[in-house]
């Protein structure tokens, strides 16, 4: 009786377990499945001027990347030619003649705008941290005058010098600063990320690097008219 008891619970744990592999099975057939639909998620192809401005500034498209380092963010938002010239005109009946002659205008260029955030204190970002009002003009003339030297953009093994600057000054109370940014272009750097270098010396968070990866910048849709 005891034999015949033991061989029923061997039998019953095994089938037990010949279950439970068979939903593991499904499970990770399930898992890959999904993986697979998340792959095959395309980028499209081409846009018309509307949907395609609408993409270039979604930044789960990869075009814009951010860092935290303490209480500010930095970041960086890569700007295609395309891009740059469809903002400066009108969608309209003359956009296929006028935008050839608008991106001719940027050529020869990488073009990003930049931007400090503080997270922590909403008051004017200039005034972040600081003691005396003579360090508020010291940094105003930084962001205006100095802060140019402090950028690189590396990219196919190339290091250019930041060649455009302009601090887009925000009177009042605004906790970020936002900066247009323009590096003479690495024609060897097609097929490779743009990484952008700011070297800070205000808030002293040291080198930050920010990376546009190549991947997003090779499936850019084309611009379509």
């Amino acid at each position: 009786m005891i034999k015949k008891l033991s061989t029923y619970l061997f039998l019953l744990v095994a089938l037990q377990m010949f279950v439970s592999c068979g939903k593991n099975e499904g499970t990770t057939e399930t898992a890959n499945e999904s993986t697979e639909a998340v792959a095959s998620v395309s980028v499209p192809s081409s846009l018309g001027p509307k949907d395609y401005i609408n993409w270039i500034e979604d930044p789960g498209n990869g075009l814009i990347a951010d860092k935290t380092i303490g209480e500010f963010t930095f970041s960086a938002f890569y700007k295609p030619l395309d891009y740059l010239a469809l903002s400066d005109l009108e969608i309209d009946s003359t956009l296929k003649e006028e935008l050839p002659k608008k991106i001719k205008e940027y050529e020869g260029m990488d073009y990003f705008s930049f931007r400090i955030n503080s997270n922590a204190d909403q008051s004017e970002l200039l005034r972040v941290g600081i003691k005396e009002e003579s360090e508020y003009y010291a940094r105003l003339e930084y962001f205006s005058f100095k802060m140019q030297n402090d950028f690189k953009l590396i990219s196919g093994g190339d290091t250019a010098n930041c060649v455009l600057y302009h601090y887009e000054r925000v009177y009042g109370l605004a906790p970020h600063a936002s900066f247009v940014l323009g590096f003479p272009k690495n024609v060897n750097s097609k097929n490779t990320a743009k990484q952008l270098l700011f070297e800070d010396k205000i808030f002293n968070k040291g080198n930050i690097y920010i990376t546009i990866p190549k991947e997003k910048l090779n499936h850019i849709p084309k611009l379509e008219i």
